[in-house]
Formats: C-alpha cells, structure tokens, sequence
C-alpha cells in the first residue's frame, strides 16, 4: 500500500470506531458535579500579563490585579479565572509550567499570590485558574526526566514518537 492508501484506510477505520461508539442525540442533558456557587456564576478571566501592570516594566502583574479588585467586583463577576502565572520559560505564553510551586516572578511572589487569594475572597469572589498538568516546560523536571533512555517513573508521562523533533513534523513537511 502506498502511504496516501495507509492514510485513508486510518482514517475510514477511525471513523468507523467512533461512528460504533456515537451516542444518540436526545436533547437530555446533565448538570456536572459543582459547588452550588458555580452553578449560574458569573466568571471573568484574566491574562496576568496583559491585565494591569504595577511596576511600570510593561508586564501585568499580581499587585496590577489587586489594585483592580474592586472594578472586576463592580461588574457582577462571582469567580475569577486566572490564566496560569507560575514560573515559565514563556515559550507558550505561560502555560509551559516549569515549576508549579512558584509564581513566575515578572508576575511577582507567592506570597503576593495568597495576598491576591485573600483579596478576592475578601469581596466574595471566587478563584479558579488553569492548571495545565499534562503540559511542561522541556526544563521541568518531569520531562527532563521522561527523556532518559533509563526507564524511569517519568518514562510515559510524555508521548514520545520519532518525530517529536522534527521541524516541521513530517506530516506537514512538503508543498
């Protein structure tokens, strides 16, 4: 078989597996699982970096979000969604986490996070924020790890082809 008919046999073979697998339609739903609270919240989200800076270095940062608690308060917000600011190289925008227990410290400290924590719970307000797990920096411990050809508890924390390196990967290689 030539590599375009390996394709689409995949692919019809994928299709077939989720098709066998499909639920029907019934316009039923069901609430999940959440603190009453949640149920009809009003959330506001906020990119750290971009919301309101402090220090004047042209980064948003944890003071930046504080002094603006009681603006987000006004608009009826019950929850704030904080885009991740743990420590990161930056090469995802923050979401490559380097190191989960750390603030990344253009955004400031963790003790100005449990300050920014106790503020907004101050005003009634929730927080939540996006806990990326399956995604590392390639300098966070675990996926330095995951690389050594030793097996390791790390080995499968990762999915690692032979084209994980590739740029582009060969399947977008080509006119």
């Amino acid at each position: 078989m030539t590599l375009d008919i390996k394709r689409l046999f995949l692919l019809c073979a994928a299709m077939l597996t989720l098709a066998s697998h499909a639920q029907t339609i019934t316009g039923r739903y069901e609430v999940p699982q959440v603190p009453e609270w949640a149920k009809n919240a009003v959330f506001y989200q906020i990119y750290p970096q971009t919301f309101c800076d402090s220090d004047g270095d042209g980064i948003g940062d944890i003071q930046g979000i504080i002094s603006k608690l009681d603006y987000v308060k006004s608009l009826g917000v019950d929850a704030i969604w904080f885009n991740p600011f743990f420590d990161s190289p930056f090469n995802d925008a923050g979401y490559d986490i380097r190191d989960y227990y750390k603030i990344a410290p253009r955004y400031g400290t963790n003790e100005d996070a449990r300050q920014l924590f106790q503020e907004v719970h101050k005003r009634g307000m929730h927080v939540i924020f996006d806990y990326v797990i399956s995604y590392t920096a390639i300098d966070h411990p675990w996926f330095v790890a995951s690389q050594k050809q030793q097996p390791n508890k790390y080995s499968n924390y990762y999915i690692w082809t032979e084209t994980n390196w590739v740029d582009p990967p060969r399947e977008f290689a080509g006119p």
